[in-house]
Order: C-alpha cells, then structure tokens, then sequence
C-alpha cells in the first residue's frame, strides 16, 4: 500500500516536470502543492 502511494507521488511528480517545461508559473504552484501532500504523507507514515 506504501508502494502504492509513493508510486502515485512518483507519476504526479512526473507529469508535473514533464509540464513545468510547458508552462512553468502553473506548474511551479502545482509541484509546491504536491511537495505539501508529499510531506503530510510522510508525517502520516511516520505514525
């Protein structure tokens, strides 16, 4: 489940990277967004 979840993280961080080479200002938000749920996902796994 773990797995599951990092992998998820691993897809969106790509599309993100893919597209901040398109459009950077969209993105740059996008990717801080998905920074934030990457460390709440890692503040919840440490429990």
């Amino acid at each position: 489940m773990d797995g599951d979840v990092l992998s998820q993280v691993m897809n969106v961080g790509g599309m993100v990277h893919m597209g901040v080479a398109d459009k950077n200002s969209i993105d740059t938000s996008l990717l801080l967004r998905v920074a934030k749920v990457f460390k709440v996902v890692l503040a919840v796994d440490s429990f």
